[in-house]
């Protein structure tokens, strides 16, 4: 009984530390996510890790490519990802926060901070066919156009799906968004 705890304790230790060491850096291009090829990040010729605040912030990054420093531009970057392990898509000087990075359609949040006294955070979501697609608003109408050639799929989406805002529900069982799980079971 006492090995087992033990060896029980040890794997949460390792699991735990794992997590708390995910770094931070770069994915240059839709094909580098894809394959999961992360160029670290540093915030100066010394080589001092660049934190997360400063990562989202910064016009210019340096980062570590085949052992060589090389500066690039964030605008020129596909996506960053922040030592907690979230992910952010660039796209068109915008700044999307991946929710499932693992499924077949990306889905993006994007908070709108209020303009004025009074308003309310708002929360959008958009999502992508494909890594290097482009981003659209996460609307019944978008998913349907852009799968326009799966007729098993839009069929599902039509009885699935009540409105737009139902399309960024979370399956709690399945531990995965709805529309990802739809899509996966109506695959052509």
């Amino acid at each position: 009984m006492k090995k087992s705890s033990l060896s029980l304790l040890i794997g949460c230790f390792l699991v735990l530390s794992t997590r708390a060491q995910s770094t931070c850096g770069v994915y240059l291009t839709a094909q580098d996510f894809v394959s999961g090829k992360l160029y670290s990040l540093y915030l100066s010729k010394k080589g001092s890790k660049l934190p997360d605040e400063a990562l989202i912030e910064k016009k210019h990054l340096v980062l570590n490519k085949n052992g060589a420093e090389m500066r690039v531009d964030q605008k020129d970057v596909y996506a960053l990802r922040c030592s907690d392990g979230s992910i952010i898509r660039i796209y068109r000087d915008g700044r999307y926060t991946l929710l499932d990075p693992g499924e077949s359609i990306l889905i993006y949040m994007v908070k709108v901070y209020p303009a004025a006294k009074g308003n309310v955070l708002r929360t959008r979501y958009y999502f992508s066919k494909e890594a290097g697609s482009d981003i659209e608003a996460l609307t019944l109408d978008n998913v349907k156009k852009a799968y326009s050639r799966n007729t098993k799929f839009d069929d599902a989406l039509e009885t699935e799906f009540r409105n737009d805002n139902e399309l960024c529900a979370f399956d709690k069982a399945h531990n995965c968004y709805k529309l990802s799980r739809l899509y996966a079971a109506n695959k052509l």
